[in-house]
């Protein structure tokens, strides 16, 4: 299955913005429903973006390496001593039941590393939009300077609603400016084994 999700995202690249303005919004959100597994629980192409926390420069910055050649960028001014205390923030519109299993990818590259220790870090984590957060799936991953598709998944241990997730990245343990592409986050449904799915990080055409 990993190749087979790494060779629909990549083929969904030539759907950018000038290549969306030639079909509506509804046909683009079909072709990529049909070219990738299970479920799909968000829209990628019209994620809402926010952040939240302190010290930090959040825009939307032309990414024409990215699908939709457009990123969600976040400057971490200062670090804080845990990560969650800055955090960019995306809704996922569709909730999952117990026991089923999501696989998440996400484009993500740094603009610019720690300067202390040259890393660049996000915590990618499928969560409850409110109290008591509890997640779904989540993995540390170092971002390179290139565009990069990370995978993390999980099963659910108990029933969401829809509505009642999010798409959360948390960055603040570092002085960091970091970029976040399209994400999708698929409900591949019951008795799927998460070791069996897509994991790591992959650079399209390497």
């Amino acid at each position: 299955m990993k190749r087979l999700v790494l060779s629909a995202l990549v083929c969904l690249m030539p759907l950018s913005a000038h290549a969306q303005d030639k079909v509506s919004d509804d046909e683009a959100l079909a072709i990529l429903e049909e070219s990738l597994p299970g479920t799909l629980m968000n829209n990628p192409l019209t994620s809402a973006w926010n952040s939240w926390g302190d010290d930090i420069k959040a825009k939307i910055v032309r990414a024409p390496n990215a699908p939709g050649e457009s990123a969600y960028q976040v400057r971490v001014k200062k670090a804080k001593d845990q990560a969650w205390k800055i955090s960019a923030v995306a809704t996922v519109e569709k909730g999952v039941a117990e026991g089923e299993t999501v696989l998440i990818a996400f484009w993500g590259r740094a603009e610019k590393m720690d300067p202390d220790n040259g890393q660049a870090r996000v915590y990618a984590r499928l969560q409850q939009a409110a109290e008591p957060y509890t997640g779904v799936a989540e993995r540390a991953v170092n971002l390179t300077s290139d565009w990069q598709i990370h995978y993390l998944s999980g099963v659910a241990d108990q029933n969401y609603k829809d509505g009642s997730l999010n798409m959360t990245f948390q960055i603040g343990d570092l002085q960091q400016t970091v970029e976040f592409g399209q994400f999708y986050v698929m409900n591949l449904g019951q008795g799927v084994d998460p070791s069996s799915l897509p994991s790591g990080s992959v650079t399209p055409g390497q």
